[in-house]
């Protein structure tokens, strides 16, 4: 199972000239009601979400293909020997609900690093992808159907004027739920809600995504995303037959691990420095298991881009793979402002003062706020059956011949991506270099 959540902690800059030095600027509340301290009211939008029937989404994934694997890049290039995992399609979104509000440098650098276009046709194409991937999907007899939910919402300072085509937007092509809270005297209880709220649509897998003091009176927004996922193997692993084995960890250590075995018909190939398998969920998903020969696990890793996960695609083929494959469990939690701003995304850091620093004036016509943080929180378990994953984002602003035997023993350090079929869109992306 999976678990994940990217945090980014939208704040009013103090002392702006544009606002009052709290940047409480007076104006109605997103839903015209006030509300008391620790009280949290949903409010809903006029305009219904948009139905986006024949919007093109080929340029949308391919841009975040690239973005995740330069994410995925530049997170293990701080420790290469540690296990990660992350949602590239959760932090997308929630930087994607921040975007309509971004103007200036501050747009030019989110949207190079999202590979977004001008206009509303981007975000048209985000809500067509989300609407695929929430298509009906065949079922297997005997299987668990595929369970994938993506929930988004907005929770916003209840007396701060929020700009209507913003959050027109966010309902538009989001279906973002919007709720008001009182952050500047009850921090902590809006805290407790978002965090309610995450538990709740993650299943009960994060249930801590907003940390102690991340959130506090000069907090004004929070954008969230949600993903669930639940998928059985269409060839599960017998648990009869998973034994003990070796594991070479990326230090050069050795640990034993429960390594489950079978012998499956699905993709399989072999490249310079790499072997790969695809392994089939019920449900037009599959896991794409990348292992990089031995001693080579820092370069194929340091170096997968969509060019070279294009290549590993494309050079897969019908085997009959003799497999075997460690169970493993593990958390990743990461922040990440300092790696966004490596990768471009630098202004909306910067508290404005004057003319300089973030510009969301798209959110609200003062120029005060800014990113004040931005964290992750990643689970997965991968087990006989299948795999389950969870994912929150808050930003706080697959007859022939027979085919050709094969065999392959995960008992080195590998990479792998939860994809969608259809779409080709990366959901999840992670390491395995120490599975015990």
């Amino acid at each position: 199972m999976a678990g994940l959540l990217v945090a980014a902690l939208l704040a009013a800059a103090c002392g702006n000239d544009d606002g009052d030095p709290g940047g409480n600027a007076a104006g109605p509340p997103p839903g015209g009601d006030d509300v008391s301290a620790g009280e949290i009211v949903t409010v809903g939008s006029d305009v219904e979400r948009e139905d986006p029937e024949g919007t093109d989404i080929g340029s949308l994934v391919d841009g975040d293909t690239e973005f995740a694997l330069e994410l995925y890049r530049e997170l293990i290039a701080d420790d290469p020997d540690a296990n990660l995992f992350l949602s590239p399609y959760s932090i997308s979104l929630a930087l994607a609900m921040a975007l309509p509000g971004a103007r200036g440098q501050t747009w030019d650098e989110m949207a190079e690093l999202l590979r977004a276009d001008e206009g509303e046709d981007w975000h048209r194409a985000r809500n067509a992808l989300d609407r695929d991937l929430r298509r009906d999907r065949p079922t297997i007899d005997e299987l668990m159907p595929l369970e994938l939910d993506i929930t988004n919402s907005l929770w916003g300072q209840a007396d701060y004027p929020f700009l209507d085509d913003y959050l027109d937007t966010l309902a538009r092509s989001y279906g973002a739920e919007v709720n008001t809270v009182d952050f500047v005297t009850a921090a902590e209880e809006a805290r407790a809600a978002i965090n309610q709220w995450t538990a709740d649509a993650t299943n009960d897998r994060i249930e801590e995504l907003i940390p102690e003091d991340a959130i506090d009176d000069m907090t004004r927004l929070v954008l969230v995303n949600a993903i669930f996922f639940h998928a059985n193997w269409v060839n599960q692993f017998d648990p009869d037959k998973t034994t003990d084995g070796a594991f070479s960890t990326a230090d050069g250590s050795e640990v034993t691990v429960p390594m489950m075995q079978q012998s499956i018909r699905t993709d399989y190939g072999e490249g310079d420095g790499w072997s790969a398998v695809r392994l089939p969920y019920a449900g037009e998903a599959s896991m794409l298991v990348i292992a990089p020969d031995e001693g080579r696990f820092d370069e194929i890793g340091g170096g997968l881009d969509s060019e070279q996960l294009g290549q590993i695609r494309s050079q897969i083929s019908d085997h009959q793979v003799d497999l075997a494959m460690p169970r493993f469990e593990f958390r990743s939690q990461l922040s990440l402002p300092d790696v966004l701003q490596r990768l471009g995304m630098v202004e909306a850091f910067e508290e404005p003062r004057g003319d300089s620093g973030a510009d969301f004036t798209g959110i609200v016509d003062a120029r005060e706020l800014f990113v004040a943080d931005v964290v992750h929180e990643a689970f997965v378990s991968v087990d006989e059956e299948g795999t389950e994953a969870a994912a929150a984002t808050a930003m706080i602003f697959g007859a022939t011949s027979a085919p050709p035997p094969a065999t392959l023993i995960l008992d080195r350090p590998f990479i792998f991506l939860i994809q969608d079929d259809a779409t080709g869109a990366i959901l999840f992306i992670g390491q395995v270099t120490d599975p015990g």
